[in-house]
């Protein structure tokens, strides 16, 4: 199949066109032919004469951004499949990004496994036909807040802006999992499919549930001594997990996230560490708060 596949990526960064042009020439699509426009106006002049199987494209970009080349591409080339890698985080842009076509957003900085499990949901995409701008989906593609201004954005709103720092972390073996942990599991709302899961540990649950409870440092440095979690912090955090973690996942048709079931884990959760490594759409990042010990929470979309 790769060998008829074209691909164009739009995107005013030298950089940013080779990470993609590495990606995918590494990944699934070894024989794929690649070229790359600067921005939406050599964009569409491309596809004109080259017709591309899909088209990658940042967001901010001059002289036409990817919003209006996806808005062109609607109205002049319905059947293009379009997909974004962007930096753009806000939810009311992403959800605008779907229900104008796009096929999947891939947030930056991300890894060649999310790209390459977009890029192949994309290409399931068949259309009815080229005057019908309806696309008959395969399967839906669930598209997941998964960078560190997208997090920080939640945790800002939730206990003020700067009281957390956010930071991704790459390479975090799953075999080290501090005990106890929570996990929380989340329904997309309309399938009624668990589709997300996040596990928190030891010092993320007294960090955000602690906070919550407005503990002083002091009670919560000694928690994290004790390896415990009184009744009272895991409320707090639990109530994090429901009604903000769950704005962390993004679906496709707009549909909202909620939590399912959440448990603090005594022992190792081998079905969960299975899912975390087999996952192409998990990402970890580190909380800290002041002196406090930094806390870990990982977030996967299924």
């Amino acid at each position: 199949m790769s060998e008829s596949l074209r691909f164009l990526v739009v995107d005013d960064s030298r950089a940013v066109q080779a990470i993609v042009r590495r990606s995918l020439l590494s990944g699934d699509f070894r024989q794929a032919e690649i070229k790359f426009a600067n921005d939406g106006e050599e964009a569409l002049s491309l596809i004109e004469e080259w017709s591309p199987t899909l088209v990658l494209s940042d967001w901010h970009m001059p002289n036409m951004d990817g919003m209006r080349l996806l808005q062109t591409l609607r109205k002049h080339h319905p059947t293009q499949r379009f997909g974004f890698v962007t930096s753009e985080f806000e939810r009311d842009k992403i959800d605008l990004a779907i229900e104008e076509g796009a096929l999947f957003v891939v947030q930056k900085p991300f890894d060649q496994a999310t790209l390459t499990a977009a890029v192949h949901k994309a290409l399931k995409v068949s259309f009815i036909g080229r005057d019908d701008t309806v696309a008959v989906r395969e399967e839906k593609l669930m598209v997941m807040t998964i960078n560190t201004q997208g997090i920080g954005e939640v945790m800002d709103s939730t206990f003020g802006s700067g009281v957390f720092h956010v930071e991704p972390l790459p390479d975090v073996d799953v075999d080290t999992i501090d005990l106890p942990s929570a996990v929380g599991v989340f329904l997309h709302e309309g399938s009624k499919e668990i589709r997300g899961l996040a596990l928190i540990d030891h010092a993320g649950i007294l960090l955000l549930g602690g906070s919550l409870a407005r503990k002083p440092f002091a009670e919560l440095e000694k928690l994290m001594m004790a390896n415990a979690v009184p009744p009272d912090i895991w409320a707090h955090a639990e109530k994090f997990l429901r009604e903000q973690a769950a704005r962390m996942f993004l679906a496709s048709d707009r549909g909202h996230f909620q939590l399912m079931k959440s448990q603090i884990i005594k022992h190792r959760p081998e079905q969960l560490v299975g899912i975390m490594k087999r996952s192409s759409t998990r990402s970890d990042f580190e909380l800290t708060r002041a002196t406090l010990l930094p806390g870990r929470i990982s977030l996967i979309a299924k």
